[in-house]
């Protein structure tokens, strides 16, 4: 492991002579056993290396190599910075040409710091596609980010801009994308033409109208969405984009920066892959419940015909009970972000499909009212068995209660 230095004299000096000699003076101030192709040095921690170096002087100029066999950054870089910064250079220019030690470190950091940018990347894509579905560029990326993508990438597709945009970002582009920020998926002019048009004015109250307005204004997409991932913020990535920047293009690093680097890199890491951890779980945990909810209209149809049809005489109704529900039902996974409970959705559609006079009983109000009550149940606490046994009982009991009137009916 080696390094290099290019050496001068300052402007100011005016004996510009024995260059090599001079500098010969300055190895010997600062090491131990300098001879004419080694010196050796002992640390603070007392361990002592021994360096071989080759000193020569062409055109006012002095080239100084040092090597380490022992490939020991640490001691390298230490040696460089004695060079360069002891106060016994007062009288040079001096130039690192060449830097082993420093390209060590930043070899050892490329993985952590490749690992950091991938887990980012992954953690961006999770969130946003989850919010803005496959619209996510055009409703996301700022159009001046969008055209300069299209220009380096020649006129590259739509869809292959979808599905790579933010490989295609740089590190710069992303931190502006994620903190700067502006109208995210809707301007000031929709707004006003929409939601705020003079006709729905009229409806509004002051305080739908304020927090109409609360809710548009400009927000960086990182606020917006990624606000609960708690330990990474604006400051922490333009850190680490500077750090990024000493690695990736080779700056000078010595022993504590490899380490200060390292240390932050990897924390960071840790929060977001933390994050895309808790992210998956909840996006696991949704699609699971959407299953149930499927199996939860399909059962509940099932049941619910074959109830109704020992109870009512609906031959009438053109659609058999099952078919009404089936259809109603049959897309209730649909809801992708859950917002409406099963009573819900199954309110609204029987609100149109029992709604006849004819029955006598107004199956609709029945159900109903049993399907209020399976909306306090949040979280599917109950079981299916509980929820549905109730929907069927409240149904059971007054049908039992007009069979009883029937009765009545008859022998008066």
């Amino acid at each position: 492991m080696e390094i290099a230095f290019i050496i001068q004299w300052k402007e100011k000096i005016e004996n510009k002579t024995d260059l090599t000699g001079r500098i010969k003076e300055m190895l010997d101030q600062v090491f131990k056993d300098v001879t004419n192709d080694s010196f050796s040095y002992t640390f603070d921690d007392k361990s002592s290396y021994s360096f071989k170096y080759d000193l020569s002087e062409k055109v006012e100029k002095a080239y100084l190599k040092i090597i380490n066999n022992e490939s020991d950054a640490k001691a390298l870089s230490s040696i460089r910075d004695i060079i360069s910064k002891n106060e016994h250079r007062k009288d040079f220019l001096i130039i690192c040409s060449y830097d082993e030690a420093s390209l060590s470190y930043c070899c050892r950091l490329m993985k952590p710091m490749g690992i950091f940018e991938r887990h980012l990347r992954e953690l961006m894509y999770l969130i946003i596609t989850k919010a803005f579905g496959v619209d996510w560029v055009k409703k996301t990326i700022p159009k001046d980010i969008q055209d300069s993508i299209k220009e380096k990438t020649h006129g590259l597709s739509d869809e292959k801009i979808t599905e790579t945009a933010l490989e295609l970002l740089t590190f710069n582009e992303i931190i502006i994308y994620l903190f700067n920020e502006r109208y995210i998926n809707i301007s000031p002019e929709i707004i006003l033409e929409n939601e705020l048009s003079d006709e729905k004015l009229k409806t509004l109250s002051k305080e739908e109208i304020i927090a109409i307005i609360s809710n548009n204004r400009k927000c960086s997409l990182w606020n917006n969405l990624f606000a609960d991932i708690k330990g990474i913020n604006k400051e922490t990535i333009k850190n680490i984009s500077g750090y990024r920047n000493d690695v990736m293009h080779h700056h000078t690093l010595s022993e504590e920066s490899f380490k200060t680097i390292s240390r932050e890199v990897k924390k960071a890491d840790k929060i977001i892959t933390q994050a895309i951890t808790d992210i998956e779980s909840k996006i696991y945990t949704e699609e699971e419940r959407k299953i149930v909810l499927s199996s939860i209209g399909y059962s509940l149809s099932e049941m619910l015909s074959k109830s109704l049809r020992n109870s009512f005489d609906y031959s009438n109704l053109g659609l058999s009970t099952s078919q009404l529900f089936g259809e109603s039902l049959r897309n209730i996974s649909d809801y992708s972000n859950l917002g409406l409970s099963v009573s819900e959705s199954l309110k609204e559609s029987l609100k149109n499909s029992f709604d006849y006079s004819n029955l006598g009983l107004s199956v609709s109000e029945s159900l109903r009212e049993s399907l209020r009550n399976i909306s306090d149940y949040s979280n599917l606490g109950l079981s299916t068995s509980q929820l549905f046994g109730e929907l069927l009982r409240n149904n059971s009991d007054e049908h039992n209660s007009d069979n009883e009137q029937d009765k009545d009916n008859t022998i008066s």
